[in-house]
């Protein structure tokens, strides 16, 4: 039986479709010949449409044909064909739109965390045993509440699929592959999987299950390094465990979470500390791993990375190798155990599973809740994929920890229409939320008034920017765009993170909205230097902050050789703190590579001020599409082995599109078929390839004549230089004016790695003159203050052997507000910030009259240090022995009391760390007790010429700011006479002018920084 001819409509919607097609691909491949798009063309692999391109298809789609898309079809449709016969089937656009309804999640208050949590399966414990009841997750419906989870539900399906893994034969510590979409089954898994003792690792699902068996292919790689038995995925993907099995070698079976549960139905026995099974079933993992006697008399038995099994503490060495029938050991999980693997995504050919801890985790997620203030009232609503460290990590395990209910959809979801994301946030009064660059670019682009009419985003109070590179334009115009609908601009909030530091690492401070640093493009590209641009100035570049680090984490910038950069200097940023990965599973080379030290290299390159990071680029070749990591080694061997293209002769590379606010990403092929008919041909095969092994086509596609892609000597791809050459469009001219290119790039670079190199020697130079000078004048220094008759005469001496130190190494110290010193002879306690080993130093060299320092008793102690500084009349306090320290506070009133000016450093010690950190209170108590004036001074520049954990000085510039007066006759009446009121007042005052005048952050709030 043969179909029925076409109908006119139907031709005519055809032609139409065919149109929006055409005009499509003609917009994201310009200048390139396609051939002719037809009904069965495929979408990816002849159109060239990735995610991005298939959002704005079927944006077009809905406003030409004035349909709304079924949401699916952004998935799996894979030819016009099939999008054709979805609009003949649809019916036109109704209005409809979500809700703009509220939907009050009124949950209560939780008077605490589970701050005494030790791993992610304690955490959920402490929330199940307090308010089981407590709505967790909510999945988010245009059309009705939808489906909602409390932490009773979790547990109790957590403990099924915990159940089925240890029937199935799960071990302790073994991997279990999770490749499911974003649904209740996900969250039941990753829970279940601890709870059973294994660990969850996460990977990214296929995004049309027609493709299921390519992408099982693409995942080979991840399952042989983390070598897990087992994968839990959707029931679909059980007809190639076969051929999944073969390939993988570690892996034996895939099931399903409906086949877990059935299962699990005979195992049903649950320990508070995790799952317990019978030990008839666990023998062959008790035999011959050893045992060893617990704190708590047990016998725990490990498997090295994972949970330990307790077993009673009578049984023998015989009966621990052969329990006794109906024995139960429990899993224990501890905070040194790998919680999950986090593999970067996109890693196919050469994975990289980042180690993340328990303690790693809880590390992380708790620091993150105190930069950004969370509170049981606050709502998190996520679009972002559970497979990312900012979906799984920020969104969900940070809303699990702080009890605050999750709104969460597929990315899916939001791809296809993305005003239900903001839509979730006003249904349910979201205050927190998240997304890559592009989400906000993809809100921008595709909606219009009507799609946004009777929002309020007023409740929105941090809207998180990160997972790749933050375009200012973008963030500036999303500001400006919801303004109408409420969105304040103080919570736009970029971060900066990587799943080496768990995911956060930099906040910027809650409320101040967007810093964007305009510096000078000439000196930014030829020294490094982020020189302020003028407010006038053309040639700029922009950089977004991405604030401090996180409490108790550190960041630094370092040049070539490792050592920590001043600010405004561009370097490769790195990190260290609680939150840091040991490591990448089962890869010795790229954990080698990875450290630095005790620092970990992020590869990324950025600059500090104030405090402040701003990232600039990367160091490594990443190219990071719509938050997804693309290593383009892979791509470049994959599109190598073509016929027709020149073996080894192939870039990969991304530049951003300020279109789409996110990256593109570029193939340069060499080839000597330049015809056309012979390279439309080759194009289709390299986009082919491309898409084969990553699951979206490249953006564009450039064949070039030989000679094209740049190398170095030694013959690595030089991606940067290649991608400078397409961003001018140079690539593809003739061979002589690319050759000319090539030298001109040749010859710039050159010039760039003179300079640095010239500037390093420099700085080794001054740093060796510098250390050299201060040798020859440091015994004059030590000898003038142990001999010289008077105290005078030694500071005298002192003064002028600092300042010939100044003046030999070209070291301005500015001096500001000497007016607000007392007269001669007229005590007070000036206290100012200490940054460096500098600052006594500034200090002397800077005011004109002789001080009393205040040091620590060890310092007095020290056989060399210690004659030299009781000759200048140092005052020694006792930090340690109580009754000591209050004798020496009474000592130091009385020296206040004689006259005599003393300085204090409040904060006691100085770190590496740029920032304020809190002041103790005794320099303000004795000013109290002696009736003294407080003088504040701020010091800027010491930090940056000598870091706290360094002794390699730079040149720099030393600005000393003198504050004015704060007496305790006017501050005591204001607090009654209260004197301790009246020091915390004085403090606060000091601080306050100190802050204004460094440029650092104030670090008062954060006592485990350093």
């Amino acid at each position: 039986m043969t179909n029925p001819p076409p109908t006119n409509w139907q031709r005519e919607t055809a032609e139409a479709l065919l149109s929006v097609l055409q005009a499509l691909v003609d917009e994201l491949h310009p200048g390139r010949s396609l051939t002719a798009i037809s009904l069965d063309s495929t979408l990816d692999k002849d159109l060239g449409l990735d995610s991005l391109g298939r959002v704005e298809l079927m944006h077009r789609i809905e406003r030409r044909f004035d349909m709304i898309p079924p949401e699916n079809l952004f998935a799996e449709a894979e030819t016009p064909r099939d999008l054709l016969r979805a609009l003949l089937q649809a019916s036109p656009a109704d209005g409809r739109q979500e809700s703009v309804e509220f939907t009050h999640l009124m949950l209560g208050g939780v008077q605490s965390f589970p701050n005494h949590a030790e791993t992610l399966v304690d955490v959920l414990e402490w929330h199940n045993s307090r308010h089981p009841d407590r709505p967790h997750i909510r999945f988010y419906s245009d059309n009705d509440e939808g489906l909602t989870l409390t932490y009773r539900q979790l547990h109790t399906e957590a403990v099924k699929v915990a159940s089925g893994l240890q029937n199935a034969g799960l071990q302790p510590g073994q991997m279990v592959a999770i490749m499911l979409p974003t649904g209740p089954d996900y969250f039941f898994s990753f829970i279940g999987v601890l709870l059973a003792g294994g660990v969850p690792v996460p990977m990214y699902p296929p995004s049309r299950m027609s493709q299921l068996e390519e992408h099982l292919r693409r995942c080979v790689a991840i399952l042989d390094n983390c070598a897990a038995p087992m994968m839990i995925t959707v029931p679909e993907g059980k007809r190639h465990a076969k051929l999944l099995c073969a390939l993988a070698g570690s892996l034996s079976q895939l099931v399903s979470v409906e086949e877990l549960n059935s299962a699990g139905n005979s195992l049903s026995t649950w320990g508070r500390a995790g799952v317990m099974t019978n030990a008839v079933e666990l023998k062959g993992s008790i035999v011959g791993v050893g045992h060893a006697r617990d704190l708590h008399g047990q016998i725990g038995i490990n498997r090295g990375h994972g949970p330990l099994l307790q077993m009673p503490s009578h049984l023998s060495q015989e009966q621990l190798m052969n329990p006794p029938a109906g024995l139960k050991p429990t899993v224990l999980h501890r905070s040194s155990d790998i919680a999950f693997l986090q593999y970067t995504s996109g890693s196919t050919g050469s994975p990289k599973g980042v180690i993340l801890t328990h303690a790693n985790l809880l590390a992380n997620i708790r620091a993150m809740g105190v930069a950004v203030a969370v509170q049981p009232d606050d709502v998190f609503v996520s679009w972002l994929p559970l497979y990312h460290d900012m979906g799984l990590i920020g969104a969900w395990l940070g809303s699990l920890y702080h009890a605050i209910p999750l709104v969460v959809m597929p990315p899916l979801s939001f791809i296809s229409r993305p005003q239900r994301w903001l839509h979730a946030i006003h249904r349910y009064r979201g205050t927190l939320s998240a997304s890559p660059n592009f989400g906000y670019e993809i809100c921008l682009r595709r909606l219009e008034e009507k799609d946004t009419a009777g929002l309020d985003l007023s409740c929105w109070r941090a809207a998180f920017n990160g997972a790749e590179a933050v375009v200012p334009e973008t963030a500036e115009r999303f500001i400006k765009r919801f303004k109408t609908q409420g969105f304040r601009a103080e919570a736009m909030m970029p971060v900066y993170g990587l799943a080496e530091s768990s995911v956060g690492l930099g906040f910027p401070p809650l409320e101040r909205g967007l810093l964007i640093d305009r510096i000078q493009r000439e000196a930014f590209s030829r020294q490094g230097l982020a020189t302020p641009a003028d407010a006038q100035g053309q040639s700029v570049l922009r950089f977004v902050g991405c604030g401090q680090p996180l409490p108790g984490h550190q960041i630094r910038v370092v040049d070539e050789g490792g050592r920590e950069l001043p600010e405004r200097r561009q370097g490769s940023i790195e990190f260290r703190g609680p939150s840091s990965t040991s490591g990448y599973y089962r890869n010795s080379g790229q954990t080698r590579a990875l450290f630095d030290g005790d620092w970990l290299k992020t590869g990324d390159l950025g600059y500090i001020s104030g405090g402040e990071l701003f990232v600039t680029g990367r160091h490594k070749d990443l190219v990071i599409r719509a938050g997804r990591n693309i290593y383009p080694q892979e791509v470049e061997q994959t599109v190598s082995e073509i016929e027709g293209v020149r073996k080894s002769c192939v870039a990969v590379f991304g530049c951003i599109d300020p279109t789409t606010g996110t990256e593109r990403l570029i193939v340069l092929a060499e080839t000597r078929r330049l015809e056309l008919q012979a390279s439309e041909a080759l194009r289709s095969q390299i986009n082919s390839a491309v898409t084969s092994l990553l699951g979206e086509p490249p953006d564009d596609i450039v064949l070039a004549p030989p000679g094209s892609v740049l190398k170095t000597s030694s013959g690595k791809v030089r991606r940067a230089a290649i991608r400078e050459l397409y961003e001018r469009g140079e690539i593809g001219e003739s061979r002589h004016s690319t050759r000319l290119n090539v030298v001109g790039l040749l010859m710039e670079s050159w010039l760039a790695k003179t300079r640095r190199s010239i500037i390093m020697t420099g700085e080794w130079f001054f740093a060796a003159y510098a250390w050299v000078f201060f040798a020859l004048l440091a015994p004059a220094v030590w000898a003038s203050a142990v001999t010289l008759p008077t105290l005078n005469l030694r500071w005298q001496a002192m003064r002028m052997c600092i300042r010939w130190l100044q003046r030999a190494t070209g070291t301005p110290v500015s001096l500001a507000g000497l007016e607000h010193l007392p007269p001669e002879g007229q005590a007070f306690v000036l206290v100012a910030n200490h940054s460096s080993y500098l600052d006594v130093y500034a200090l002397t060299a800077a005011l004109p009259r002789r001080l009393v320092f205040v040091a620590k008793a060890e310092l007095g102690r020290n056989k060399l240090l210690g004659p030299a500084l009781r000759g200048i009349g140092t005052e020694f306090v006792e930090r340690f022995e109580a009754e000591k320290g209050v004798k020496d506070a009474k000592r130091l009133v009385g020296t206040l009391k004689q006259g005599n000016p003393l300085v204090f450093f409040p904060e006691g010690t100085f770190t590496r760390r740029p920032g304020l950190m809190p002041f103790h209170l005794g320099a303000f108590a004795a000013a109290i007790e002696a009736g003294v004036p407080v003088i504040p001074v701020a010091l800027r520049g010491t930090r940056s010429m000598l870091r706290g954990d360094s002794w390699f000085p730079r040149k720099g510039i030393i600005s000393v700011t003198i504050g004015k007066p704060c007496h305790p006759s006017l501050i005591m009446p204001e607090n009654g006479g209260d004197a301790w009121k009246a020091a915390i007042q004085l403090r606060d005052l000091a601080r306050e002018h100190i802050l204004r005048h460094i440029g650092e952050p104030d670090l008062g709030r954060d006592k485990t920084g350093s």
